[in-house]
């Protein structure tokens, strides 16, 4: 079934990506850095013997922005926030373009006096990648569009005698880095793409889980009509009150009084309805995991059972995010085991981990919110094991009482 939440459209924060998205990025910056060690292994010597032809700071500074910056993305690609690779990408990007059409100002005989090609435009595609990764839109285009009259007008400002074919250059230039910008649009778009059907998904589980409890409480209400408030009717109306009419129209009156209160402790969940919940709940805090679930039975499950088990997997998984190491580097697995009288949840990473007797209890996050919530519920209970290296686990349970 397709639900109008199913329908929404996915925005992207560009430096809140989703989980496949941030590892495409990074991905895509390790790349460009590992190709900025390429070039600047095969242009080094071009750039640093063009180095006497240029103004001293202007020639070391188009070798740091060129070619060091690039592989300096590769450095931060694994660990470093993407709003500070963005930020720190997008400069080097808007620096280097700077630079390029630049060059021939700062040659220290003047404009026309280069005696090679400027070694900046064996570059240029590098950053049109980088550019392409950093804002992601149509306008980045321009960029690699941008190449051909920026390749042009350097190599005429130059005065290079040694290369006489500038627009061939310009245009090879402007093709190669549209193919690259291309093919890396292409990746972040279906990277896009996923984290947008992951989110359907969620939203898809989370109301199907609304739409279980729905006619559950409907099938509830029209019990209640059909069973007690209709009979009572039908039995005030004959002309003989059978026995015990009174005590069945205080219950039907007490039923009614249930189903006009707001306490959300009156309602319960399926087993089902509670997987799909924790499924969603899980989904929404951490995209990249691993989740395993199976339930038996129809007998609904109490609603402040569900919503303290939800709260309590939440911050659990809230906690392996902070603690545990990055999204892509952390493996999380969380499985659920429902049925009518029991609840078991499993949240475990393979990250970090901790030591508990090293950390006080003061500050133990989990104890609050994981612990004496699940301990708060009759007949729940909550576990914490974890080892320096070896990871955190998380146990839930519920028994009926």
């Amino acid at each position: 079934m397709t639900t109008a939440a199913t329908l929404a459209p996915h925005r992207v924060d560009p430096d809140h990506p989703g989980p496949a998205a941030e590892r495409m990025l990074r991905n895509v910056y390790l790349s460009c850095g590992l190709g900025g060690l390429v070039f600047a292994g095969l242009l080094m010597p071009v750039a640093l013997g063009q180095l006497h032809e240029l103004n001293p700071i202007f020639g070391l500074a188009t070798i740091a922005v060129g070619l060091v910056a690039p592989i300096s993305l590769a450095l931060l690609a694994t660990w470093a926030p993407i709003r500070v690779m963005r930020r720190l990408a997008g400069t080097i990007v808007i620096v280097f373009a700077l630079m390029h059409v630049t060059f021939p100002l700062f040659l220290s005989g003047g404009p026309g006096t280069l005696s090679g090609a400027p070694w900046v435009q064996g570059i240029n595609a590098l950053h049109a990648v980088i550019a392409t990764v950093v804002w992601q839109s149509g306008w980045v285009w321009l960029y690699g569009i941008a190449q051909a009259p920026v390749v042009y007008l350097t190599q005429i400002a130059a005065g290079t005698s040694v290369n006489p074919r500038p627009f061939q250059d310009a245009i090879g230039g402007m093709l190669y880095s549209l193919i690259l910008m291309g093919v890396s649009l292409a990746v972040m778009r279906a990277a896009h793409r996923v984290d947008a059907v992951a989110q359907s998904a969620r939203l898809e589980a989370s109301a199907q889980a609304s739409a279980s409890t729905r006619e559950r409480e409907q099938t509830r209400i029209n019990a209640i009509v059909h069973d007690d408030i209709m009979s009572v009717l039908y039995a005030a109306a004959s002309p003989t009150a059978p026995e015990g009419l009174e005590a069945r129209a205080t219950e039907a009156l007490a039923e009614i009084e249930a189903l006009a209160d707001d306490d959300q402790s009156r309602r319960a969940y399926p087993p089902a309805g509670l997987v799909a919940m924790l499924r969603a709940t899980a989904l929404d805090v951490c995209h990249d995991i691993d989740l395993r679930a199976e339930w038996t039975g129809e007998d609904p499950i109490p609603s402040d059972v569900a919503s303290s088990v939800s709260e309590a997997l939440a911050e659990a998984l809230r906690n392996s995010i902070r603690h545990a190491g990055p999204i892509d580097s952390v493996r999380r697995t969380v499985t659920v085991a429902a049925r009518p009288d029991a609840v078991t949840v499993v949240c475990a990473d393979d990250g970090a981990g901790f030591d508990r007797s090293e950390i006080s209890d003061r500050r133990l996050g989990i104890r609050v919110s994981i612990i004496e919530r699940m301990r708060s519920l009759d007949g729940g209970s909550a576990d914490v094991t974890s080892g320096v290296g070896r990871g955190t686990t998380v146990t839930l349970e519920w028994r009926r009482p």
